[in-house]
């Protein structure tokens, strides 16, 4: 039972952090700046926009 809450407690630890990395690309998007992986999941964007 002890072990289970331990794997418990790291998996919501790395659903946290990701949740945070989440929100800071997101806000990073809205302000203009690219960010790597939404750069590859749209080349036309990536295209039409000349590089910073």
């Amino acid at each position: 039972m002890r072990h289970n809450e331990k794997r418990r407690m790291r998996r919501e630890k790395e659903r946290r952090r990701q949740k945070k990395r989440r929100s800071e690309e997101k806000k990073q998007r809205s302000q203009g700046v690219k960010v790597g992986p939404a750069c590859s999941r749209r080349p036309s964007n990536a295209m039409s926009r000349p590089p910073f």
